[in-house]
């Protein structure tokens, strides 16, 4: 019998993180969760009991993930990683910790039944390449603030624009076809396995990339057997016209109960609580 492997990167709002495992929670349905380590304090022990069928796993590392920095894909790996040694899955869902689910776990379970070996994950049309093709210095410190920051960003600066002169290429075409789109995927056990065989190999490439995590699957897939099984389609309702992105409000309610997708992105409990909370008793009334 199919079981699904749910992937969860959270750094706060830990209740939306609760309402995820109380939703998803489902004999099928297993929960893999990394927990930032900037956070100082978190009951591990209370969310692993949260799940009633599921069971829910924490990464056995834990990362300092700043935006934009390698740290963000190292924590995904983490939760490959976790998740592939645990068992072998249908589809493994990666999502955030201010996602949530649009369906059921058996609605999820029913639209991957048939899904034959597909993996959906998103490609952008436009995008810039020098965010891999030149290197960046000091990658942990995007969005930094404080004098040091501030120079470490104009010395950056300065050092990407030596590389343009000299037309310089940190990859040199060595990861194949470059591609890029939104981290938020669902993919098969063969596909995850293949994501963290290659991705061991190239890592030295992205440790110098800006947000490498929104190109290393899609280029590693891309470049691969899997480019076949490729669905251009996350699963996922992200609004990039409202905002980057756009943070749900209870006026959209209807909209979400609506979609065909399986999670949505993003909420926020301290300004838009009511359309977190009208979406967990929908889908906890459905679940019944």
């Amino acid at each position: 019998m199919n079981r699904h492997a749910i992937l969860i990167l959270a750094h706060n709002e830990f209740n939306i993180l609760h309402k995820i495992i109380e939703i998803l929670d489902h004999e099928r349905v297993d929960i893999f969760i990394h927990i930032d380590s900037k956070v100082s304090s978190f009951d591990f022990d209370y969310f692993r009991s949260v799940a009633k069928k599921s069971v829910v796993y924490f990464t056995d590392k834990r990362i300092d993930v700043r935006w934009g920095d390698i740290s963000g894909i190292d924590a995904e790996i983490q939760l490959f990683m976790k998740a592939s040694q645990t068992g072998k899955y249908h589809y493994y869902h990666f999502v955030s910790g201010v996602d949530m689910p649009l369906k059921t776990p058996l609605q999820i379970i029913e639209t991957f039944s048939d899904a034959k070996q597909q993996n959906f994950i998103e490609f952008d049309e436009v995008w810039d390449h020098e965010r891999v093709t030149i290197a960046t210095l000091f990658t942990r410190n995007f969005r930094a603030k404080g004098a040091l920051s501030r120079l470490q960003r104009q010395t950056d600066k300065l050092f990407r624009a030596v590389q343009r002169f000299f037309r310089y290429n940190h990859v040199n075409d060595s990861l194949g076809v470059l591609k890029k789109g939104a981290n938020w995927t669902s993919l098969t056990d063969d596909c995850v396995r293949y994501i963290l065989k290659i991705y061991n190999q190239t890592r030295h490439h992205y440790k110098f990339s800006k947000c490498g995590d929104e190109v290393y699957k899609q280029t590693i897939i891309f470049n691969s057997e899997f480019r076949s099984t490729i669905v251009q389609n996350s699963c996922r309702e992200i609004d990039w016209m409202r905002g980057s992105p756009y943070v749900y409000k209870i006026q959209d309610v209807d909209l979400l109960i609506r979609s065909e997708n399986i999670f949505a992105r993003k909420f926020c409990s301290r300004t838009n609580g009511d359309i977190i909370n009208h979406l967990y008793h929908h889908l906890m009334r459905s679940k019944l």
